[in-house]
């Protein structure tokens, strides 16, 4: 039995093999002993018709996928493709459905239990995630839930293998919505399972391992969400995923930017944005472009960030109005603008950007824009303008987002406006603080203390 990590390779074609008049007569008649239909028509039509070893090709994966790989090779092919078929029906039946109906359903109704609506499931988890963690978890429950309730039919390893992804997905989905202990127990769960023989796979344990960096990454457990990267950028180009690779490549230029080195994380953004095929996968490419301008604003390198952002701005073209990145683009215009001394331009901007982070209780992003717009008022020097920005602080309070910490630093930031007190030092050690602050998990949380009172 081939392994899921194994390529198949299409029966071999006799080259000089045509059908005979009598072989012809017995297909028509449906008089062919079935190893001659497999031995010498399958191999023909795979070896002549691109489309044919498609479809073959298909089905060995679906095989694979679905865990119907023994003897039974035709039943076992039928079996794969009609489960596989019935999959996106049967998401569809199940997206129109409350989340206490879809969890009736896929609990006792046996149609609900496949291999390949866990593996549909655990996808819409993983896209979810992306636009709304609550909805990520959901799916990758159901997800979990279909896993548990698979026959043995499948095979042991196959099943845990299919568990184990789940408990990963669901570990990521809590990560998403900062429910990072949770999000640890269930890595956990997923490890128990991958200890077992014959489960972890390369392809599985890179999934598993690409998930759990980014859980590592939230812990700020920096140096295991490399390793765990790296194991999985090893798996993706040894088998030339091209998604994969870029994928992987963009989040360890995340990492390294969390690590603080920016011009390593810019190195690596512009390595990935000139490998990625902006046809091919065009969102990771627009992902990459977006984060290096980012990077080369923070590192207060506008000259490049101001060549680069046409181009940002015309991949996010189509991007929905709501669209956080659109924000932070404008983010990123009035920071471009205030670094060329353009501050009236930077001000508007930056104002704009503050209230509709403030109107989607964004109040982390909401108190970085408004330290940003200080350090304008600070450079003309103004201080009825600076006071106006304490002022217009009120609503960030009310965001709800903030941990105690932040709100504590905001405190002093407005104090420091209203009292017109605020430096350049204080406001960016505090916009530093509040970075990290965002970053940390609730057992890390610590308050803020200006750099000399911690050296004293």
């Amino acid at each position: 039995m081939a392994s899921e990590d194994e390529s198949p390779e299409a029966p071999a074609a006799p080259a000089d093999y045509h059908a005979t008049p009598l072989f012809i007569a017995k297909l028509l008649a449906n008089r062919l002993e079935p190893g001659d239909a497999v031995g010498q028509v399958v191999p023909h039509l795979l070896a002549t018709c691109p489309d044919c070893r498609a479809a073959w090709e298909e089905v060995e994966r679906l095989q694979a996928e679905t865990g119907h790989r023994d003897e039974r090779a035709a039943l076992a092919a039928m079996a794969a493709v009609t489960e596989s078929e019935a999959a996106p029906e049967l998401l569809a039946e199940l997206s129109a459905l409350s989340y206490a109906e879809q969890v009736c359903a896929v609990e006792h109704a046996p149609r609900f239990q496949s291999r390949a609506l866990c593996r549909l499931l655990l996808r819409k988890s993983r896209r979810a995630a992306f636009v709304d963690g609550a909805l990520a978890v959901d799916w990758a429950s159901l997800a979990l839930r279909v896993a548990n309730h698979l026959t043995q039919s499948y095979g042991t390893p196959a099943v845990d293998a299919l568990r184990a992804e789940a408990f990963a997905t669901l570990g990521n989905a809590h990560r998403v919505i900062g429910e990072l202990r949770v999000a640890e127990e269930c890595f956990l769960s997923a490890g128990q399972l991958l200890d077992r023989p014959a489960v972890a796979t390369p392809g599985l344990l890179a999934e598993v391992h690409s998930l759990l960096a980014s859980l590592r990454l939230a812990q700020r457990r920096l140096p295991e969400a490399r390793e765990l990267v790296a194991f999985a950028l090893a798996v993706a180009v040894e088998r030339q995923d091209g998604r994969r690779i870029a994928e992987l490549q963009l989040k360890e230029a995340k990492i390294v930017e969390e690590e603080g080195d920016l011009a390593a994380a810019a190195t690596l953004l512009r390595r990935a944005a000139e490998t990625i095929d902006p046809v091919e996968l065009p969102e990771l490419y627009r992902i990459a472009r977006f984060n290096l301008l980012g990077v080369l604003v923070e590192q207060e390198r506008y000259a490049e960030a101001q060549a680069l952002y046409p181009a940002v701005a015309a991949l996010l073209a189509a991007e929905p109005a709501e669209s956080t990145h659109l924000l932070r683009l404008r983010w990123a215009e009035g920071l471009i603008a205030r670094g060329f001394h353009r501050l009236e331009e930077a001000e508007t901007a930056l104002l704009a950007v503050q209230r509709e982070f403030v109107r989607r209780h964004m109040g982390y992003d909401a108190a970085l824009v408004a330290i940003d717009r200080g350090l304008i008022y600070l450079e003309t020097g103004a201080v009825k303008p600076l006071r106006q920005v304490a002022a217009e602080l009120m609503p960030v309070f009310a965001t709800r987002d903030l941990s105690k910490e932040a709100f504590a630093c905001l405190l002093l930031y407005q104090d420091a406006c209203q009292s017109a007190k605020l430096t350049e030092r204080l406001a960016r050690e505090l916009a530093l603080f509040l970075r990290e602050d965002r970053r940390r998990p609730p057992s890390l949380k610590v308050g803020f203390r200006l750099a000399e009172e911690a050296e004293g």
